[in-house]
């Protein structure tokens, strides 16, 4: 099989562009090859959408939010915007675990990608166990952003970081 390859360094993600093979990350995430116990589907044509319209430049899309379907962990679209962060966040909710992929201007007609990993605080304890695990197959779907962000309370998720930490990126 496959193997995934992500690098972490200051907050920059990028999935590997050296994984052989490798030509969809869109499809189920198989648990059994990399040793995790919960697998992660992102196999729902309209994630695929909703984060090609966010990274199209030509789109109105500035970001996607993505949730489990119920109790399941397959990855659903929550929600998409044409806004900034603020409207975003109006989506959060205290008691659920979102992922967020939001396109930011970095002046002179250049974009730069943000990832944010939601974990409100009233998520229950087994699925906060299981973010982790998640976490990384969704930034491998999202194959690549130049700032991560982790919350779990929307003072952990302000204009003022995500402004900061895209200048930094």
């Amino acid at each position: 099989g496959s193997s995934l390859c992500v690098s972490a360094l200051c907050g920059f993600w990028m999935a590997s562009g050296s994984v052989s093979g490798h030509t969809s990350l869109t499809s189920e995430y198989n648990a059994s090859e990399s040793g995790n116990s919960a697998a992660l589907d992102c196999s729902d044509p309209a994630c695929q959408a909703a984060l090609d319209d966010v990274k199209d430049d030509k789109t109105a899309t500035s970001w996607a939010l993505f949730g489990y379907v119920g109790n399941t962990d397959k990855l659903k679209v929550v929600e998409t915007g044409e806004g900034d962060l603020e409207e975003l966040k109006e989506e959060l909710s205290d008691g659920k675990v979102l992922y967020g992929y939001m396109r930011v201007s970095s002046g002179a007609g250049m974009y730069k990608f943000v990832a944010i990993c939601w974990v409100g605080e009233g998520v229950p304890a087994l699925r906060k166990g299981i973010v982790h695990t998640h976490n990384d197959v969704v930034m491998n779907f999202f194959k690549y952003a130049h700032v991560r962000i982790d919350a779990r309370c929307e003072d952990d998720l302000t204009v003022e970081l995500v402004n900061k930490r895209v200048v930094a990126a």
